[in-house]
């Protein structure tokens, strides 16, 4: 018997505190995330993503949707948008988002192309693919870790993350835990409590397989690093130190006692 795509509506929603550190930043991180979803047939579902969070630049919030076709027992096809909203910048993705199930494995990848719009002119917009892959295996049903890549606008990310489903009380709940390194040298890393809406009996496995994707909006914040948070140089805002270059154009870049020179 093949399981419906969306096993019912259901949603989760999650509180989430740690750090962000961008070259020359280290703020205090916390964000509100949550999504909700819902059967569309049999073998199609649609999921909504909302956030709201602190970054370097102010408060910000993000979105995404995702529509797709899934076999619980095997994978997951569809096509995701997401998009982010900070003080000085909006970024957007687009693309196919797919899941393998093999097992107590999961593979799960999100591709496209983004944009990154600066609202100073003096910053030039960004554009181009992207990728972001994780490998994930479940320790027991309601254990799970994961390591994975990140592709965004020129960066690079390394993630890590585990969730840990509570099962001892009556209302079932998990325990969130994930860090970012980025090639700019910027690190996000926080802990959470999420707690799922839906079946209060399904296994953590479960719930990733039969409910809900990823929430592609906080992976968007999380992967864009430190590329929405750079600020133009200007007469009464010189530049001249290579921590202040790698903030503005990336690690590969160092004031040679002039101006910023990237590293060849």
């Amino acid at each position: 018997m093949v399981l419906p795509a969306v096993s019912g509506i259901n949603g989760k929603l999650e509180v989430s505190g740690g750090f962000l550190r961008t070259p020359g930043t280290t703020i205090g991180h916390a964000r509100v995330n949550g999504s909700l979803s819902i059967p569309v047939t049999e073998r199609f579902g649609l999921q909504g993503d909302l956030s709201i969070f602190n970054s370097p630049t102010g408060i910000g919030g993000a979105g995404a949707l995702h529509a797709f076709t899934r076999d619980p027992s095997f994978y997951l096809l569809g096509v995701t948008a997401a998009a982010v909203r900070v003080p000085g910048a909006s970024l957007w993705a687009i693309g196919p988002e797919a899941e393998l199930y093999l097992d107590r494995f999961s593979i799960e990848a999100w591709g496209g192309y983004a944009n990154l719009n600066y609202d100073d002119v003096a910053l030039a917009d960004l554009s181009g693919a992207f990728i972001m892959a994780d490998f994930a295996y479940y320790i027991s049903d309601d254990w799970r870790v994961s390591i994975g890549g990140r592709h965004l606008l020129g960066e690079n990310q390394l993630r890590l993350a585990t969730e840990y489903q509570v099962t001892s009380f009556q209302v079932p709940f998990s325990v969130t835990g994930e860090g970012r390194f980025a090639s700019d040298g910027s690190i996000v890393a926080t802990i959470g409590l999420k707690h799922y809406f839906g079946d209060p009996d399904k296994t953590l496995i479960d719930r990733h397989r039969q409910d809900d994707p990823p929430e592609r909006d906080v992976d968007l914040f999380g992967s864009a690093a430190n590329l929405p948070f750079k600020k133009a140089t200007t007469a009464s805002n010189p530049v001249d130190t290579t921590e202040e270059c790698e903030a503005l154009y990336g690690s590969n870049w160092f004031y040679d006692g002039s101006s910023c020179v990237e590293a060849t």
